[in-house]
């Protein structure tokens, strides 16, 4: 069974779409046994069933949000990009990255030449067509910066658009 999302998916829809694409034996054999009955209350909609018990998903985001509360986001964000790993995915905290450029056009600037440098840097990496680890690391730190660049570039539009609105300017709509 394949899931078609269209709107945001809650929790209890993730596990019982695990349910149904791995096995309940999956769920049971890695919860244990003799958690079966919680097992079967995370994959049900809390809204329909008599009986429905906050998934681990839910126990996490109360977690990250009382770390966060707490003043241990370092800890959260820690927590995200174990969990992400395994996907191959990055977690950056957009906070830890600002830029001192108002005018984005400036900010624009830096993020062509940031992506220049990937290019370079994978053009001179690929020229034996052999992506040694030395240069992979070039290649991934090159592309580390054109991502901060592009960061940057957000926070200076940001920046940008609120200046404009305070000073009368035009006004989102």
């Amino acid at each position: 069974m394949r899931l078609k999302v269209i709107k945001p998916i809650e929790s209890w829809q993730v596990f019982h779409a695990i349910k149904e694409t791995l096995g309940k034996e999956y769920l049971l054999q890695l919860y244990g046994y003799r958690n079966a009955r919680n097992v079967y209350a995370w994959c049900t909609n809390p809204k329909t069933t008599e009986y429905s018990s906050p998934n681990p998903i839910d126990k996490l985001q109360v977690l990250l949000e009382d770390l966060n509360t707490l003043g241990y986001r370092n800890l959260a964000l820690a927590t995200l990009k174990c969990l992400a790993r395994p996907l191959g995915f990055e977690v950056r905290d957009p906070r830890n990255i600002e830029t001192d450029k108002e005018d984005p056009q400036l900010e624009f600037l830096d993020v062509v030449n940031a992506i220049g440098e990937v290019s370079k840097e994978l053009q001179s990496a690929m020229e034996d067509q052999v992506l040694e680890e030395e240069e992979k690391a070039k290649v991934l730190e090159a592309a580390d910066e054109a991502i901060k660049q592009l960061m940057q570039l957000k926070d200076a539009v940001r920046k940008n658009k609120n200046k404009r609105n305070k000073s009368g300017g035009l006004k989102n709509e």
